[in-house]
Order: C-alpha cells, then structure tokens, then sequence
C-alpha cells in the first residue's frame, strides 16, 4: 500500500501550477480555483474537500485521481490528456463540467450533484452515477450500456439517441425515460 504525502488547508488558486508532477499525495482542503493545472500530471492521488472551480486542465494526465466531497465547477475535462486517464467522484458537485467525446468505461460517479453537465458522444459503458442526482445534465449519443443509475434522479436520458443496454434504472425515477417518446402515464 502506498505511503500518502499530506497536503492539507493550503490555498492554490489562481497560481500557476502547470507541468507540474504530483504522485501519492493526499491533498485535503485545498484550494485550486482558477488556478492553471495545464498539462500537470497527477498519478495516486486522493482530494479531499478541495476546490477546483474554474481550474484549467488542458493536457492533464490524471491516473488513479480519487475525488472526495470536492467542488469542481466549470471544468473542461474532454481537455485532458485522454491516453493516461482514471479518474472517480465521490459525494462531489460538478457544476457546468464537460465530458464531451471522452472514454469514461467504468468511472465512478458515487452520490454526487452533477448540474448543467455535458456527456456529448461520451463512452460511459459501465459506468456508475449511483446516487448521483444529475440535474439538467445533458446525455447525447452516449454510450451508457451496462451504466448503473439506481438511486439516481434528476435525470433526462432520450433512449432513442443514447445506447442503453442493460443500463440499470430503478422506478419511479426510471419513468424519466420516457418523456423522450412524449409517452403519457397516469
């Protein structure tokens, strides 16, 4: 098991931090807004309680990055380095994030807030947004087969422009699907 460096309570926003290298370390509270992240490469590592509203990640290499109860407002993430890329979110808000043309197989979207998000001709087969509530978050030409959806809500999911084989879904909430076909239930 790796031994974690901590970095706790400091501040980086707004600074430049780009090509920078961080390996197993554990930053908790920190502060990335706005800050350049440009081609950083973070390999092992694990942010807790961390801001990174507004963060430019252009080139990012992100290898087993966990984020925890993290706010991540406004990130491009389809601008990250898509060769060296696994990544997961636990109990996060992702406000206004774009994941568009991403290979996202098996991501971890656990219980979190994603508003305004955009998954365009994303590849999320087995992917899970358990919990997550997944308001005006737009899905097109996905692929979301084998994706896992239970307890989520929130969501709008067209079945005629998404792949959604053995998708799991669970009612009432799965009945969203339907508005799509301007099916009416009573």
């Amino acid at each position: 098991m790796a031994v974690y460096e901590v970095v706790s309570g400091l501040s980086f926003a707004g600074q430049n931090l780009s090509s920078r290298e961080f390996s197993q370390t554990r930053f908790v509270d920190c502060d990335f807004s706005q800050a350049n992240l440009t081609s950083v490469k973070l390999t092992e590592i694990e942010c807790e309680r961390c801001n990174f509203s507004m963060a430019r990640l252009r080139g990012a290499s992100l290898h087993d990055v966990r984020f925890v109860e993290c706010k991540l407002l406004g990130i491009g993430f389809n601008e990250i380095n898509p060769l060296i890329l696994s990544f997961g979110f636990e109990r996060c808000v992702l406000s206004m994030c774009t994941f568009t043309g991403m290979k996202l197989k098996g991501t971890l979207f656990k219980d979190c807030r994603i508003e305004d998000g955009v998954f365009e001709q994303t590849d999320l087969l087995e992917t899970s947004f358990a919990g997550t509530d997944l308001n005006r978050t737009v899905f097109q030409n996905c692929n979301l087969s084998k994706a896992d959806f239970t307890g989520a809500c929130n969501y709008f999911i067209d079945p005629t422009k998404n792949k959604l084989k053995k998708a799991k879904f669970q009612l009432p909430e799965a009945l969203a699907l339907l508005k799509a076909v301007e099916v009416v239930i009573e």
